[in-house]
């Protein structure tokens, strides 16, 4: 099966309800390109009273993160791995200041580029622009984890 046959939700841990990222531009092994309007959805699990806080810009670039790591195995460059959390941001940079995304009333692009990788993390660049402007970017680190046991005690 083909990436681009697949429920983005549904690669997602969240799943459908949480899903930041409205759709795939663009995809290599080296990176994604998305798009997102979620910060218009007034049903969006992380607005609040028509706010959106820049800070939902690192869970939309963790989102995007996670979509590409599931590209690499859908389409067989790498064999399926566990889940994995994000672990650290590093280098991060709003240069509009704490904003509110709902005040942009274009869509975001979100860009990830894998810079490192291996079994256990994967260190990703990222940047969010809305109309060609800036609005955050750094480096995440994910790690990888088996999730199920933490699911299974609660």
């Amino acid at each position: 099966m083909n990436f681009a046959d697949f429920n983005l939700g549904n690669l997602l841990p969240h799943g459908d309800a949480m899903c930041l990222v409205d759709e795939v531009l663009s995809h290599d092994d080296h990176g994604m390109e998305c798009r997102t309007n979620q910060h218009h959805n007034v049903e969006c699990v992380l607005r609040c009273d028509g706010h959106m806080s820049i800070y939902a810009a690192i869970e939309m670039a963790a989102q995007a993160a996670a979509l590409h790591a599931a590209r690499l195995v859908v389409n067989g460059t790498h064999e399926k791995v566990a889940p994995m959390v994000l672990g650290a941001i590093r280098g991060l940079e709003y240069p509009r200041g704490d904003l509110n995304l709902c005040d942009y009333p274009g869509s975001i692009v979100i860009d990830v580029h894998l810079q490192q990788g291996n079994d256990s993390t994967a260190i990703y660049a990222f940047s969010l622009t809305v109309d060609g402007d800036a609005l955050a970017s750094g480096r995440m680190t994910l790690l990888r984890t088996n999730i199920a046991p933490l699911i299974d005690a609660l």
